[in-house]
Order: structure tokens, then C-alpha cells, then sequence
């Protein structure tokens, strides 16, 4: 926490195209956060959730509290992984904590072809509503899962259907199949 890290230059952690470090960014760095503690916050369970395509490890006061794939200088030594599930995050009876992620995203060619960031995005919150909020996400994934399923499903058996009807109509059962 007591690493001088004023010199460091400013960036959006999510790393938009337009928004990279004047340095570059290579596919690995270290980026902090100073968090004022409201007296409230302190001892209560809070929800951490991050958002990103490559790997991280998250660091509390100096403390390493969660680790998100294998966090690597290569794409080689690299494991990325994507966990949107919140973490438990307690924070310490202190007035001020540092918050440091290690962050790599060696990927950063392939997020730029697809329109993506990137970087991490990172939420803290209540514990219940983190989970809620995760709740809800598993729940409308599910039911856009099951329209882009379902749809096609319900065509190729009405095309079956027809073929049954006709089955001199063999293309019915060819639009089945595929």
C-alpha cells in the first residue's frame, strides 16, 4: 500500500481503442485503485466481480484475496479466464485501502477485430445484490439461449413434419437435418 505509484499515468481499466496508455500497451501491467472507506462498509460482506478476457489477480493492501486464470508477460505463460460470479470482498477496519489488480490480455489483437476492449471491468457491491445481479444475468442467458435453441428447432421439426406428410418433398428433410 505504500508503493508511490503518483507518477503512474491515468487510464481507463477497461482499455478502450482510444483509450491506451500513451506508453502502449502490451498485453501486461499493474493497475491500482485508492479507496476511501465509508465506516459503514467496514465488516460487511461485499459482492467483486470482474469482467474481462484475460487474466488477473486482485490484490487488497498488498494482500493477493483472488485470482482470475494465470496472469502472464506472454501469451504463452498466459491462462485466461472468465468467471462473472462474485467474490467475497471484505474490507479492512482502515480508512483508506489500496486496491491492486495484475491484469494480462495478450488477446488484445482479436478484442480490437471484434470491437471489444481490452481491458477488466471491475464491480464492488453488496453481497446480496452482486449475487441478485448474477441471478438475474444467469436467468436472461438462459432464455436468449433457448430462443436462438428453440427457434431453429421448431423449424427443422416442422420441416420433418412436412416430410412425413410428403415425403416425396425430400427437401423438407434435408432443411430437418441442417
Amino acid at each position: 500500500p505504500g508503493f508511490d505509484d503518483s507518477g503512474w499515468e491515468p487510464v481507463d481499466s477497461r482499455l478502450p481503442h482510444g483509450g491506451l496508455p500513451s506508453t502502449g500497451w502490451d498485453g501486461y501491467g499493474w493497475f491500482r485503485l485508492h479507496l476511501r472507506v465509508d465506516s459503514d462498509l467496514i465488516g460487511k460482506p461485499l459482492a467483486l466481480s470482474v469482467y474481462h478476457s484475460g487474466a488477473s489477480e486482485i490484490h487488497l493492501d498488498g494482500l493477493l484475496i483472488h485470482r482470475y486464470g494465470i496472469v502472464g508477460v506472454s501469451s504463452v505463460q498466459e491462462e485466461a479466464m472468465w468467471d462473472s460470479n462474485p467474490r467475497l470482498l471484505q474490507l479492512p477496519d482502515k480508512d483508506e485501502v489500496v486496491l491492486a489488480i495484475r491484469y494480462s490480455s495478450h488477446a488484445a489483437g482479436l478484442a480490437k477485430a471484434m470491437g471489444l476492449p481490452t481491458g477488466f471491468n471491475l464491480e464492488v457491491r453488496d453481497l446480496h445484490e452482486g449475487i441478485a445481479a448474477r441471478t438475474e444475468r444467469i436467468s436472461s442467458d438462459t432464455g436468449y439461449q433457448m430462443s436462438f435453441s428453440g427457434v431453429p428447432m421448431a423449424f427443422a421439426l416442422l420441416h420433418l413434419f412436412v416430410f412425413f406428410y410428403d415425403r416425396r418433398s425430400s427437401e423438407n428433410l434435408y432443411f430437418a437435418i441442417f
